[in-house]
């Protein structure tokens, strides 16, 4: 299957099965090959359960799984230093998240809509070492402290606070 629309929120995929039946997705979307996975292996033949990401890969692009609804989990190699815009937004099944330490870029957005951030209570909303943003309501006066050993913050993580 083929999508050939020019929406970013709807890249372009092509599935192709392997000879040990594992799934070959190559996702072709707008910008430069290192700013988009070129190949990722998944073991069945939908984008569901736990994605496990090859190492090797640098980035995860803009929009790269954005709505992938049968997503539960995600495990991201050391490779991996960033996570693109809105990456794994809309996914609503996603509870799951597991990232090296090294990543030193999170898009905005990046998690949001995702059961694990609708699980986060309101304020700073952290995956390990890394700031996603504020979520809920923030009062004038309120005084944001960053956790000591922050590594990242997400772009827009105060957008709108």
């Amino acid at each position: 299957m083929i999508d050939n629309s020019p929406n970013p929120l709807n890249p372009i995929f092509a599935l192709v099965a392997n000879n040990d039946f594992s799934l070959i997705v190559t996702i072709h979307a707008y910008g430069t090959a290192t700013e988009y996975f070129p190949l990722i292996k998944l073991s069945g033949f939908s984008i569901s359960n736990i994605l496990t990401i090859p190492n090797g890969f640098t980035s995860i692009g803009n929009y790269a799984f954005c709505g992938c609804d049968g997503l539960t989990g995600i495990e991201v190699p050391n490779s991996v230093t960033k996570i693109g815009y809105a990456a794994f937004a809309g996914c609503t099944q996603l509870a799951s998240i597991s990232l090296p330490d090294n990543v030193t870029g999170i898009g905005g957005a990046a998690f949001n809509g995702t059961a694990w951030y609708e699980n986060q209570p309101e304020g700073l909303v952290y995956i390990g070492k890394y700031l996603c943003g504020y979520k809920g309501y923030m009062p004038d006066d309120t005084r944001i402290v960053i956790n000591e050993g922050t590594k990242c913050i997400a772009d827009y993580a105060f957008y709108e606070c």
